[in-house]
């Protein structure tokens, strides 16, 4: 796709435009791309989109969540209007929590008898409460961390690679404690405390100045805290 838009400059640049345009009308944005997940919705023909809980490829899960990467990689050219996210970001945030509140209220009644209404009103709640949540957290983070700290900053370079491997080790040690006679709650902990030591610490020592790095972020950096700069 980087190639066809390199190839028509016109297009990606249509592309951008309109995107911009959208980015700096906050409400405007909200409706915008909450009807574009609804339309994905319907594509695919479900109500709900489950985890990935196997490495066999789903082409649901793929046409789903494809849209969200394609207005990141967007977003990526147009990073001079991250600030545009701080408009509105606690009542998106606060919306978002309220529409999740919700959710959680009305999966608890465990309706059986569900009507396409039903249905379409669930891909609508649910597509609104995920753009809510995108625009008003991102804008939060952006309102509150935006300040340079080398400690967040190497915390945020490895936020891929922990991405990428903290499943696989979510599963395997899961599996190791499966027989371990304790309240479920230490061993959520226990894989928690675990899975988050082993990524950071993997990333720091092995990924960080390696060329997996470089693969990851772009380039290689250094590992020394003081060293790390904007």
């Amino acid at each position: 796709m980087a190639l066809v838009f390199k190839r028509l400059p016109n297009l990606s640049a249509k592309i951008s435009n309109t995107f911009n345009w959208v980015l700096k009308k906050p409400i405007t944005r909200v409706f915008i791309f909450t009807g574009m997940t609804c339309v994905v919705y319907l594509l695919i023909g479900e109500s709900s989109i489950p985890s990935a809980n196997n490495s066999i490829f789903d082409t649901n899960l793929f046409i789903f969540y494809f849209p969200f990467y394609m207005v990141g990689w967007v977003l990526y050219k147009s990073k001079h209007l991250l600030d545009s996210f701080k408009r509105l970001d606690w009542l998106c945030t606060i919306l978002g929590l309220i529409l999740f509140m919700i959710s959680l209220a009305i999966n608890d009644l465990k309706l059986v008898d569900v009507s396409p209404y039903q249905d379409i009103s669930k891909v609508v709640f649910q597509s609104l409460m995920v753009w809510l949540f995108i625009f008003g957290i991102t804008g939060l983070f952006i309102r509150y961390g935006s300040k340079h700290s080398a400690r967040m900053r190497s915390i945020s370079d490895a936020s891929y690679w922990v991405y990428l491997v903290h499943y696989t080790l979510t599963i395997f040690i899961s599996a190791l404690l499966f027989r371990w006679d304790v309240h479920a709650t230490i061993k959520f902990l226990t894989v928690m405390i675990s899975t988050t030591i082993i990524s950071f610490v993997t990333y720091h020592y092995f990924v960080r100045s390696s060329f997996i790095g470089k693969f990851l972020n772009g380039r290689k950096y250094t590992r020394k805290l003081l060293d790390i700069k904007k």
